[in-house]
């Protein structure tokens, strides 16, 4: 191999190695500023630990230790109503939550089910789940292949 092509090859390597590096790290993780006002006077407990905000133009569910919410068709997570809000794939929500979610009218379906109203300071510090209700985590998220339309 010439000098120039061994310099052409060791270019190419190097500009693709600092190109995957460079998209590595925007991928790690980026907090979004999410507003949805202040947090709820109240959140609905529904069966399967599941709590979701009343009253909201936006689907936001609190469920094993994380709020979740979904805004034009993207998913996002936090640990605080007000905190950093993450972009979350679909199939890491959590399956209880994505039920709730598509069950069609959840907030008029829920109510006539019963659904208990509760008082948002319930959920604990900032809305880290208290130690009522249990420590009811997801078993498991849906996957690739879950049958999710």
């Amino acid at each position: 191999m010439s000098y120039r092509k061994s310099a052409l090859f060791v270019f190419i390597l190097i500009f693709f190695v600092l190109a995957g590096f460079d998209r590595a790290n925007a991928a790690v993780s980026v907090g979004i500023n999410l507003n949805f006002g202040a947090p709820p006077q109240e959140v609905v407990a529904i069966p399967g630990g599941v709590y979701y905000v009343p009253n909201q133009d936006v689907d936001i569910f609190y469920f094993g230790g994380y709020w979740w919410a979904i805004r034009e068709s993207r998913w996002y997570r936090a640990h605080d109503y007000n905190g950093s809000w993450v972009t979350v794939s679909p199939r890491y929500v959590p399956v209880s939550v994505f039920r709730v979610y598509r069950t069609p009218n959840y907030r008029q379906y829920y109510e006539k089910k019963g659904g208990q109203h509760l008082p948002f300071k319930q959920l604990g510090n900032k809305g880290k789940q208290g130690n009522w209700g249990g420590n009811q985590m997801n078993r498991g998220h849906r996957g690739k292949h879950s049958g999710r339309n």
